[in-house]
């Protein structure tokens, strides 16, 4: 497109040199009485300048008008179908067990907007859970028995215990002592204490994330969407015309979050439009309603 465009600009340069040196000629010849002119200028040699000048008066005045109202057009319809048109609504957490946890992990379209450290947690399980699953081949009552343990990570706020750590560690010592099932014996294992506390750190990290939907409505332009936390990004989304993406978000303390779109605009200038803004908290007090009477603040006939 670019060698096009510079093809056809120096064609028009060449055209515009070759014009100017023909009338320039002409001059000269009609001045001088050259060929078939006659000596100096005479009424037909100034009839002659006058068309030539009204001539190339409106053909740039033609082409000038024909850019600007090409190029309004051409803005006006790049702004049209160029829009960032992106909603955020907030969703019930659907990592519900280990399967759900698996594959939104894979999905190129989910996103955990995490600090490093918690990243690195819910990396390391992930990894964990994909070296079990490969491993630890079992099917019918085995195969229940190892789901459950599995699934303690996201069912925790439903035990009676209030640590799951030493869940972990009981399970660890009495589960199964007969050794009746040699897969949950091989998992008792290759549990660590180090994979028993990043599990902890983990549930808590699922158990109390806020999940949010990101849909690009513009079915022909994306952009890059960013999201922050107190201005530190958290993470980074290439949203794609009329897709859809899942955030996973978890912080320990209160950030503002803002969700901030970066695109381009007819002129190829990046700029950048703040979809949202909120603060992030865990503080589950219940807020209580206000009530307003209207008979206060509207007369009422």
């Amino acid at each position: 497109m670019n060698n096009g465009n510079m093809k056809n600009n120096n064609y028009k340069i060449i055209l515009l040199i070759l014009v100017f040196l023909i009338i320039i000629i002409i001059t000269i010849l009609s001045y001088n009485g050259l060929l078939f002119f006659k000596t100096g200028f005479n009424d037909l040699d100034f009839l002659f300048f006058n068309i030539l000048g009204d001539a190339i008066l409106v053909g740039v005045v033609t082409h000038i008008s024909s850019k600007n109202i090409s190029l309004f057009i051409s803005k006006k319809e790049f702004d049209r179908n160029n829009k960032i048109n992106i909603t955020i609504n907030k969703s019930r957490n659907e990592i519900v067990n280990f399967k759900t946890f698996m594959d939104t992990y894979e999905n190129n379209n989910a996103f955990f907007a995490v600090n490093e450290s918690d990243r690195k947690v819910i990396d390391y399980v992930y990894k964990l859970y994909d070296c079990f699953l490969n491993t630890l081949m079992c099917d019918g009552v085995e195969k229940q028995l190892l789901d459950t343990l599995l699934n303690m990570p996201f069912l925790f706020n439903y035990y009676a215990d209030e640590n799951i750590k030493d869940s972990y560690e009981e399970i660890i010592k009495k589960f199964d002592p007969k050794k009746r099932f040699n897969n949950i014996s091989i998992l008792k294992e290759l549990l660590t204490k180090e994979d028993i506390i990043k599990l902890s750190r983990f549930s808590n990290i699922i158990l109390n994330s806020k999940h949010y939907i990101i849909t690009n409505l513009n079915n022909i332009e994306g952009c890059q969407l960013l999201v922050t936390s107190d201005n530190i990004v958290a993470c980074k989304i290439p949203c794609l015309p009329n897709n859809t993406y899942d955030i996973f978000m978890h912080y320990d303390e209160d950030h503002w979050i803002d969700f901030l779109a970066f695109s381009f605009d007819y002129d190829s200038k990046e700029y950048v439009t703040n979809l949202s803004g909120f603060k992030y908290s865990n503080n589950r007090e219940i807020i209580k309603p206000i009530k307003i009477n209207l008979k206060n603040f509207i007369n009422i006939k």
